[in-house]
């Protein structure tokens, strides 16, 4: 594994996007609603846009799609500062505190990579509105990284 600072990342936002559009479609941009903006070594910043069909009841955005959101953050933070060595990341622990109900519309994932490991990863994740800057939630991510042979 490389160390990480904050940097130009090992694999940029076209890689990232080549290689979801293979291994991960639904996360491909153009066909998904989930849109990496921007991503470095240690950070990485992944907008939600917003879809009717992710509200629930009461018209607030649903849970799971800002857990989704979050999982995606804190991989593509791998994948900026791994490369390749990341591709097979799991998660292995997710941690998410939801502070307020998101209104309708565009949510930000902000991701940092606090802990680059050579089998553990972990990231922090703060979830806000894309238009207030509101903070919606906050999340704790672990990946397990594959051995490097």
């Amino acid at each position: 594994m490389t160390d990480t600072t904050d940097a130009a990342p090992i694999w940029d936002i076209p890689q990232i996007e080549a290689y979801f559009a293979t291994d991960f479609p639904q996360v491909a941009r153009g066909r998904s609603l989930y849109v990496t903006e921007d991503v470095t070594t240690q950070l990485s910043r992944v907008r939600l846009k917003y879809d009717a069909r992710n509200l629930r009841p009461g018209g607030t955005i649903q849970g799971p799609a800002l857990m989704a959101l979050a999982d995606i953050g804190a991989y593509v933070v791998l994948l900026g500062a791994f490369g390749e060595a990341a591709t097979g990341a799991v998660t292995t622990s997710l941690q998410m505190d939801f502070l307020r109900k998101p209104a309708p519309g565009d949510v930000l994932a902000t991701t940092e990579l606090v802990k680059p490991g050579k089998t553990l990863s972990v990231c922090h994740v703060r979830i806000a509105g894309a238009e207030d800057g509101e903070l919606l939630a906050v999340c704790s991510c672990t990946y397990a990284l594959p051995r490097q042979r």
